[in-house]
């Protein structure tokens, strides 16, 4: 088996080589082909792997190495995108330009989204296009934010062996099972709306529906389960549901804005800060042959990194320590229980971006699904109006992001922003398009 990494240069790349390497006997991997666009960081990250490999899984015979883009994908099984079209920096300026406007910056939700839609949409639609020719059995896995309007732009344009991926999900069942003092596989969630603008309509644990149980908890409950310590148990009983984390940016937006603008540095400034520390303090260490200290400076960023998440937006730090780094398994986690799915080492229920009819139409939905060698979407479980609103608005706002890229169209940018909950204003609206496409020119293609 044949793995691409699309991102490799990228600092949670480790996580997701640790994982294939445990694995690597189970699931049959040859070989893992590394392609980034930054050749400095993706030689640093390409050293770490070797002593991350000796380390993970002695004796292993499993290339890993840098290839271009069309090597990697040429007789791939699986392809994992995790990219930034723009790096950090387009992040930084994703989140400060609507700040300076008073709306919320974020690099998945609201116009900070859209704007990394708009530059990364065409790298990612070219990927699948490649990939189909060179490889039309192999599966793309898409970790690149917004992950579920990218995955929708790419099943747009004809590529169906794509799945979207969110941890978030993940993260809200591992947090109940936590709760109830049980392991992850005998909670299971019933959950429908898109990436990072979701639900759990119900819960169950061992088959045994608990939602109504776990609701009448109240704030025992969203004080002990992170991805709800943003909401109140009064919020909880009125939506009836478990919301996923990032509804915080619409529940609580007055709240959540104005912790982000309190902060000394936005989320993206902070990693900016921190990566551009690592990449020469790992540069250092492997340069005197410190494997072992490379994968200890390595570790100590990843800790910070999930420390720092969400905290702003939720006012306190999670204390994660560096020996967890490669023990508790997030987002790469879920990647490789698809993959294996995927190669038929196992069914497993999993909650993903998916296309899927729905009461949204024909697109890319966040839903529960069953991946058994294919991707079966769970039929929509229905959501509570007030929900349903918010969907259907996201939706009509992704669909124009699509569109906007690609049709060159400025309108439709516009537009996206006007029917997005977090803008809606036709001045502001303008302001950011026209901001976003003046700061990333060099990455956008000309609009219209």
């Amino acid at each position: 088996m044949k793995v691409a990494l699309i991102g490799a240069g990228g600092t949670r790349m480790p996580l997701l080589v640790h994982g294939l390497l445990v694995r690597q006997a189970a699931i049959g991997l040859d070989e893992i082909a590394l392609v980034d666009t930054d050749a400095k960081r993706l030689d640093v990250m390409t050293a770490l792997l070797g002593h991350l490999r000796a380390q993970a899984s002695p004796g292993a015979d499993v290339r890993i190495a840098p290839a271009t883009l069309d090597e990697a994908l040429q007789g791939a099984s699986f392809v994992f995108s995790a990219m930034r079209v723009g790096g950090a920096l387009g992040r930084v300026k994703d989140e400060r330009i609507p700040l300076g406007l008073g709306v919320l910056g974020q690099e998945t939700t609201g116009p900070g989204g859209m704007a990394m839609a708009l530059r990364t949409i065409p790298v990612a639609v070219d990927i699948a296009r490649r990939l189909k020719r060179r490889s039309p059995g192999a599966w793309l896995i898409n970790f690149t934010n917004p992950s579920g309007l990218v995955t929708e732009a790419v099943s747009d344009a004809g590529f169906s062996r794509v799945v979207g991926l969110c941890d978030a999900p993940s993260s809200l069942a591992h947090g109940i099972a936590r709760f109830r003092g049980v392991d992850d596989g005998a909670i299971s969630l019933s959950y429908a709306g898109l990436n990072h603008l979701g639900w759990a309509v119900d819960v169950k644990e061992r088959g045994r529906s608990i939602l109504t149980e776990l609701i009448a908890l109240g704030e025992s409950l969203v004080a002990s389960v992170r991805p709800l310590n943003p909401f109140s148990a009064g919020l909880i009983r009125t939506i009836g549901c478990l919301p996923n984390e990032y509804l915080a940016y619409y529940y609580l937006r007055q709240a959540t804005l104005a912790g982000i603008l309190a902060a000394k540095e936005t989320r993206g400034e902070e990693l900016l800060r921190r990566e551009s520390a690592l990449y020469p303090a790992l540069a250092e260490r492997l340069g005197a042959g410190d494997g072992v200290g490379a994968l200890e400076v390595y570790g100590r960023f990843v800790s910070e990194r999930r420390s720092g998440y969400m905290e702003r937006e939720i006012g306190k730090r999670r204390p994660v320590g560096p020996e967890s780094v490669f023990t508790e398994e997030g987002y790469e986690g879920l990647a490789l229980r698809v993959m294996t799915g995927l190669a038929g080492a196992g069914a497993e229920e999993l909650v993903l971006n998916v296309r899927s009819p729905s009461p949204l139409g024909d697109g890319v939905i966040e839903t529960t699904c069953t991946v058994d060698r294919g991707v079966t979407a769970h039929p929509w479980p229905g959501l509570p109006p007030h929900a349903m609103a918010l969907v259907q608005a996201v939706k009509t706002y992704e669909r124009l992001t699509v569109k906007a890229v690609r049709e060159g169209e400025r309108k439709a940018a516009v537009e996206a922003l006007l029917a997005h909950p977090l803008v809606g204003d036709h001045g502001v609206a303008t302001a950011l398009v026209d901001a976003f496409l003046v700061a990333h020119s060099s990455y956008l293609p000309a609009f219209h």
